[in-house]
């Protein structure tokens, strides 16, 4: 540790420093927080956010520590109950609100729940949006949301114009409130015990940690009161001169991994992990133990398997999953696959970007996998697709060949077989009956069984193939059928069958957002205790499709397979785009 000095908590600070500008959570600063809970030091977050904007950190970190939103001015527990809120008093709202009003900055208001701007389109808001992963609601008056005040925010370009207001706010409200800015443009007004030095004294007593054993970080102004009451104290090198003579320490800037770098050279040395050598990806994390744990009647082989796709890549550990399929040459013919990319006709092609790109794992039917598993033999984790359908004749009901068994997947060294069934075809119950004999001698081989469930055939018109009830329903025969990571297409708002259609207008189950029916398709398989990705489909935009994948990330799913959004584009494209899916998996 340093030096001599005993370090049981860590508390940081979110935007600024544990996660970039853009707002992403990287692996490098995952794996720090691992190492952390593996000295046996707790880790805490404290942030300008309101709680509802921090659950991202909550999803990627797990914490189990009292998560401190709008600077202290709300606690909850990770499972989202409200331990404790401070609001402003409604004196001191009004005098600041006519302050920040007086120096030209837009007012924004935060109640324990809600977030309210007088106009959508505002300075920051769609930025602030961005951020906290929900919608503000508009007011124009303020007044009836006074009492419930947890913060009230001073937004502007105007820097100076915001310093001015900061200092009026301390000098007119002093012991009414806590006026400092958490970034250059915001300027936060809380209660006055709402501060980070009080997050600091609220978990040294709620968590019997003496405030010497506790380690701080942040970058900001608003920081430096955390700082001067812990025992450790890391500034981030995109802190101002200010923030970092307050600081026991100065680590890189947020954009150059400045938060793990500050936790393994200041509190994890002289055994610190940039000593010694990294691994490839972080091992038995908590929360794959906590996604391992949901297969309770599977054997160790299946779970090491398992635990093989989780820890793997550029996601390793963190609970989300990018595989790269390519069963397109199979499925629509070579020269719809290949031709707009030629490089990715040689089965290499797909192994070698799979490897760059730092994906979790390759699904591919036999002669692909055939081509190549000797040649990247431990590089990347392999699912071999097992049944495969070809387009050579147009059938209303499709059925699918198989074209792979156990015995190939355990030869080639696949983690897993997979396989894609159509509700709503005709040979729907034949596919039901081939997974079920094909995952069982899958997991008596220790194989995890990953299937492709896609609604399809004369029972559904093409609106429906991708009905929320209807995929919700596809996902949840996958999980009954024995899966262990379902694959299913994005659903639209539309619902397919009438007697569904009643149940959900009658409890009304929210389903007008992507993120929302992502949720619902989540909750049916399980509540949750199963893996769910969802499939790219055809080949997008790439601002369209990452959209999709924020939903989906919003939504609680698990993460994507993509195939042709990115084998068809030229490699150095396709890196960027697995690149950027991969950073919305991985972030905040």
């Amino acid at each position: 540790m340093n030096g001599s000095k005993k370090i049981s908590l860590v508390l940081a600070d979110v935007d600024g420093t544990l996660v970039t500008q853009e707002k992403i959570l990287t692996e490098r600063a995952s794996r720090a927080v691992w190492y952390l809970r593996e000295k046996g030091i707790r880790f805490a977050v404290t942030s300008g956010r309101p709680p509802r904007g921090m659950q991202m950190i909550n999803e990627a970190l797990h914490l189990d520590t009292p998560i401190a939103g709008f600077n202290g001015g709300v606690f909850i527990e990770p499972n989202g109950k409200v331990i404790s809120s401070k609001t402003v008093s409604r004196e001191a709202a009004e005098k600041a609100l006519e302050i920040i009003g007086r120096h030209k900055l837009v007012a924004w208001l935060y109640t324990a729940e809600d977030w309210y701007v007088p106009d959508p389109k505002g300075p920051h808001v769609a930025r602030e949006t961005w951020t906290v992963k929900f919608e503000a609601k508009v007011a124009e008056d303020f007044t009836p949301f006074l009492d419930l005040a947890v913060k009230i925010v001073g937004v502007g370009d105007d820097l100076e114009a915001v310093a001015r207001a900061e200092a009026e706010c301390q000098e007119a409200l002093k012991g009414q409130v806590s006026a400092v800015r958490s970034q250059p443009y915001y300027l936060d007004v809380t209660h006055p015990e709402a501060t980070k030095g009080g997050v600091v004294d609220y978990l040294s007593r709620s968590m019997g940690i003496p405030p010497e054993e506790i380690a701080t970080l942040g970058d900001m102004p608003n920081d430096v009161l955390m700082f001067r009451k812990s025992g450790l104290s890391i500034a981030m090198g995109n802190a101002s001169k200010e923030v970092q003579a307050q600081a026991t320490c100065v680590s890189t800037s947020n954009e150059n991994e400045g938060f793990a770098e500050g936790i393994e050279r200041f509190i994890l040395h002289p055994m610190s992990v940039s000593s010694q050598p990294k691994p490839a990806h972080p091992m038995s994390t908590p929360r794959v133990k906590e996604i391992l744990s949901w297969y309770g009647s599977d054997n160790p082989g299946t779970l090491t398997n398992l635990a093989r796709l989780l820890n793997h890549g550029r996601l390793g550990g963190t609970g989300k999953l990018v595989i790269l399929p390519v069963d397109q040459g199979f499925e629509h013919g070579p020269g719809r696959s290949f031709a707009m990319n030629p490089p990715a006709y040689n089965p290499h092609y797909h192994f070698e970007l799979a490897i760059e790109a730092g994906v979790n794992a390759y699904a591919a039917p036999l002669g692909f996998l055939e081509a190549g598993a000797r040649d990247f033999a431990g590089q990347v984790p392999l699912i071999l697709k097992v049944n495969d359908h070809d387009v050579l004749l147009d059938e209303k009901d499709p059925m699918q060949a198989l074209t792979g068994s156990v015995e190939d997947a355990l030869r080639l060294g696949a983690v897993g077989i997979g396989f894609t069934i159509y509700p709503g075809s005709s040979h729907r119950l034949e596919l039901y009956g081939q997974i079920r004999a094909y995952a069982a001698a899958a997991k008596r081989a220790g194989l995890v069984v990953v299937i492709w469930s896609y609604p399809r055939g004369s029972g559904l018109s093409k609106e429906g193939e991708t009905a929320i009830d209807v995929t919700a329903y596809a996902a949840h025969i996958a999980a009954q059928l024995g899966a262990h990571i379902i694959k299913v297409k994005l659903p639209t708002a539309h619902l397919g069958q009438d007697a569904a259609r009643k149940v959900y207008e009658k409890e009304q189950i929210p389903i007008g957002t992507q993120a929302e029916r992502v949720r619902h398709v989540v909750q049916s398989t399980f509540d949750g205790r199963r893996v769910l990705i969802f499939s790219g489909g055809p080949a997008d935009e790439t601002s369209t499709f990452l959209e999709e994948v924020r939903a989906i990330h919003e939504g609680g799913g698990f993460g994507s397979i993509v195939g042709r959004n990115s084998f068809q584009r030229k490699k150095p494209e396709a890196l960027k785009f697995l690149g950027d899916i991969i950073s919305i998996y991985g972030g905040a």
